[in-house]
């Protein structure tokens, strides 16, 4: 449905962004900083309120959020409670407290997930989960359920048996497949089809499991996928710095990513929702200016130095941060268009 390609990006972009907006918040309180406003949306204002010196607001348009941290854009001289005036370690803190929260959204709804749905692993059982269309299997007449018991003579006892009793297969050469359905055994002569690759394929697919998940399990498995889409983003960073296209996305591929997770289920959008999560706060703790990680090198500086930067040189670091976030976009909304 289209609705879920407007929809769905608007969802997963604010509860990502808010959530790393939140953690900015919650350490520059508990640091003792001075938030003016804490933002839900962008935009106009629409509704406002204010509690313990902070204004919490609702703003027209429903994407992401913000929070203005007093002293984080200006000096603010005079005021104990800015940004600027706190220690590295406080400073440092709200500003890594971003991407830190990306980690734990992801974490968490990783972990909900799979507590709530369960996880699936494919069968090690030589039984036939799915037949592809127009593969030699479903010209044959396989289907979904068969359980293979011997191919070309050679008995199969696991999924993994099923590859190798055809390994030694020459050109034009049918396998003899015997199933068992419904307790009767049905024998087929197949015709492989040659991959790409060379290998011989059926056309057939295993079966999945379905397992329930202790929280244990949950709590293993989430750190598990946090670690291992980190490293496979880390990675994509560092080939698009090298100058691959691939994997890149920007606002059409969030967009067409989401909207495609949202027509699966919820839950498929809550886990896209975690992954982009994690995109976005490794993307933010690139030392770029602008970006947490710039602001993060910039505050380390600064205290090897022992003095803040001057007015105009932090006004061209920013512009050459806005400059690079800037070339990033177009690269990405370039490749978006390249494979709309």
């Amino acid at each position: 449905m289209l609705i879920h390609y407007i929809l769905a990006p608007i969802f997963a972009l604010t509860v990502v962004i808010l959530c790393h907006e939140f953690g900015h918040f919650i350490l520059a309180k508990w640091t003792g900083m001075q938030v003016d406003e804490f933002s839900v949306g962008m935009g106009p204002r629409i509704a406002k309120i204010k509690w313990h010196d902070t204004v919490y607001s609702l703003r027209a348009i429903p994407i992401g959020g913000f929070n203005r941290i007093a002293g984080m854009n200006d000096d603010n001289q005079g005021n104990p409670k800015s940004f600027s005036s706190k220690s590295v370690w406080a400073r440092s803190a709200v500003v890594l407290a971003g991407a830190s929260f990306n980690v734990l959204l992801a974490f968490f709804i990783f972990a909900g997930v799979i507590f709530v749905s369960g996880y699936s692993t494919v069968s090690s059982s030589p039984v036939i989960g799915n037949v592809i269309s127009g593969m030699p299997a479903e010209q044959a007449g396989l289907q979904a359920g068969d359980r293979i018991i011997s191919v070309n003579g050679n008995p199969v006892e696991a999924w993994t048996d099923v590859s190798r009793s055809t390994s030694d297969l020459g050109e034009g050469e049918a396998a003899r497949v015997i199933v068992s359905r419904a307790g009767k055994s049905e024998e087929y002569d197949i015709m492989l089809q040659r991959s790409d690759d060379g290998r011989l394929l059926f056309g057939i697919a295993p079966s999945i499991e379905k397992h329930t998940a202790s929280l244990s399990d949950a709590v293993s498995m989430a750190s598990k996928y946090c670690i291992n889409v980190l490293k496979m983003t880390g990675q994509g960073i560092y080939a698009m710095i090298g100058g691959s296209t691939e994997g890149i996305a920007g606002p059409i591929g969030i967009a067409k990513m989401s909207g495609a997770a949202a027509s699966a289920g919820f839950g498929a959008l809550l886990l896209f929702t975690a992954v982009l999560s994690l995109n976005i706060g490794l993307l933010n703790l690139l030392p770029i200016p602008i970006l947490d990680g710039g602001l993060f090198v910039q505050i380390l500086a600064e205290s090897v130095i022992g003095h803040k930067v001057s007015q105009k040189t932090g006004y061209y670091i920013q512009t050459l941060g806005l400059s690079i976030i800037l070339m990033i976009f177009i690269f990405a909304l370039a490749n978006d268009v390249s494979n709309f």
